[in-house]
């Protein structure tokens, strides 16, 4: 072992040379550098990757890139008022940025409403609460869970304002969306006029075309715990399992790659009465969130995403769950998210087509139950497939394909084309306009890409060069390199160990130094000890 390590040692004192040193950490150097400043998945410029952030220029996704527009801050209710009544020009109301779609694109617009200052609980009473709509889920729920209530249907990302949830049709693994449960809200029309809304069927999931929401109450819930199952199937027994009269919660994973006979779902129970909130879920810490955004995010440049999926499979699994934490956040960095509602009846047709036009990424299949009080959403019982896919790939999109199976895309994800043809095949279409203009005649609240123009995505693919020629140096120049130098010491080292008379200790030294020599001597073994300079 001591002659090993002697030649270890050696081998990198005198054949892995300093520049090879230098290279090797300049090349890593860069590596991180550029994640920071030119990723492949992300156009923002900040250390932090997964941090939760709100910048109007920029969503969260790195979908939707803002130029030439004024951000208006919005510090309560009579200030709207007054803005909507001296300016002209239109305008997009805006929270924390999550949506994928171009919801909040400055194409078309000249301001953008930040209401997160309208923030405040106006009261709270036991069975419902009532807040300003910039305030975010998370923050309410925190409120909540003092006494021990929680909202329902919230999604994975709690950080979004409860105007954007409502607006937006968020939905989590319940079966429930969280529009669903408001029952009240208020905004501020074209003409900077309050609007009271007892009945909210075509406000809900509106997407801010019937104004500035800035108030909503909904109904709040008790906490309570549930009983998780897992379950491995194919499509048709999934669907059978989520729908089985006991399932308050569903999700699953696999991939359009997969073998799709052993699917892992879990189906969740509602377990006795009412419980204490625990804690605000199992939320991982940003510094891990940021080593797996420098570490194995990276890996998707050169390995297809889903062989990951066995590394992501256990996060669908809380064998601890409550209602208050069940869409507790996960980390969704470094993907575009693409979600699909479709008729259970055609759930399975529609995923089979998808298998036949396949695409690397994720794929989650979660269940909704019909409902009746929206415009602008499904009205029967749903599947909802959602799809993560690597924000540096080339997304394949499937919304023609969704409205051939009676379904639509969910507002807030990935789009393309003209959104106006998924909007005019809700039946409630030309009531909705009618209700839309008498508020906004001027059509203020809509974008271009409200309007039907195809928006064009911010795309980072495109980046990807650089660090194909990075992962060249690191995983083959400098590992031959390496070897090379290895190489040199194996050929010196055997031609010591051709020398006769020598051993190991020898050997080793003349490795380290050409001349070193060894003196032989006798040892009188009856001394036991040295003398000082003996």
């Amino acid at each position: 072992d001591a002659v090993g390590k002697e030649a270890l040692a050696y081998i990198f004192k005198k054949y892995i040379s300093r520049i090879f040193w230098i290279s090797l950490f300049s090349v890593l150097w860069v590596f991180f550098v550029l994640l920071t400043f030119y990723n492949p998945q992300h156009v923002q410029y900040i250390l932090n990757i997964s941090s939760a952030r709100v910048a109007y220029d920029v969503n969260w996704g790195s979908t939707v890139v803002n130029r030439d527009f004024e951000t208006i801050t919005i510090p309560d209710v009579p200030y709207l008022q007054h803005f909507m009544r001296t300016t002209t020009g239109n305008m997009r109301p805006a929270g924390s940025m999550h949506s994928y779609s171009p919801l909040v694109s400055a194409l078309g617009c000249r301001y953008v409403l930040d209401i997160r200052q309208l923030d405040q609980i106006v009261f709270f009473n036991g069975s419902h609460v009532r807040a300003r709509a910039g305030a975010t889920i998370e923050s309410i729920q925190k409120h909540l869970a003092i006494h021990q209530k929680t909202f329902r249907g919230i999604g994975s990302y709690t950080g979004q304002t409860l105007a954007g949830g409502f607006s937006t049709s968020l939905a989590g693994i319940e079966m429930v969306a969280f529009s669903q449960f408001a029952t009240w809200a208020k905004t501020v029309n074209a003409f900077g006029d309050i609007v009271e809304w007892n009945d909210l069927y075509y406000l809900r999931d509106s997407m801010g075309m019937m104004g500035v929401i800035v108030e909503l109450e909904f109904q709040v819930f008790d906490n309570y715990d549930f009983a998780a199952t897992v379950h491995s199937s194919s499509v048709e027994d999934l669907l059978s399992i989520g729908t089985a009269a006991n399932v308050d919660a569903f999700d699953s994973i696999t991939t359009l790659y997969a073998d799709h006979t052993s699917i892992k779902s879990v189906s969740y129970q509602r377990v006795g009465g009412p419980t204490s909130i625990r804690d605000d879920g199992a939320k991982v810490s940003d510094s891990v969130l940021n080593l797996i955004d420098y570490f194995v995010n990276p890996l998707s440049f050169v390995v297809p995403f889903h062989n990951f999926v066995p590394l992501v499979e256990p996060n669908i699994v809380n064998k601890n769950e409550q209602l208050a934490t069940i869409a507790r956040d996960t980390h969704v960095f470094g993907l575009t998210f693409l979600d699909y509602r479709i008729p259970r009846s055609n759930c399975t047709a529609f995923f089979s087509s998808l298998v036949a036009n396949p695409q690397d990424g994720i794929v989650r299949i979660k269940l909704l139950d019909s409902r009746d009080d929206t415009c602008l959403a499904y009205n029967q019982a749903m599947c909802k497939i959602e799809l993560y896919v690597p924000a540096h790939k080339t997304v394949i999109t499937y919304e023609k394909l969704a409205w051939h199976y009676g379904g639509y895309s969910h507002w807030g994800k990935y789009f393309r084309g003209d959104i106006t043809e998924q909007l005019k095949r809700f039946p409630c279409w030309t009531e909705f306009e009618k209700l839309r203009k008498f508020q906004d005649p001027s059509d203020r609240f809509l974008n271009s890409y409200l309007r039907g123009v195809d928006y064009q995505y911010w795309y980072g693919g495109g980046r990807l060069w650089i660090f194909y020629i990075i992962f060249i140096v690191m995983l083959v120049i400098h590992p031959i390199w390496f070897m090379y130098m290895f190489i040199l010491y194996i050929i010196e080292h055997r031609g010591i160990k051709k020398q006769p008379g020598i051993d190991d200790v020898e050997k080793v030294g003349l490795l380290t130094d050409p001349s070193y020599r060894i003196d032989l001597v006798d040892i009188d073994p009856s001394v036991t000890s040295l003398d000082p300079g003996q």
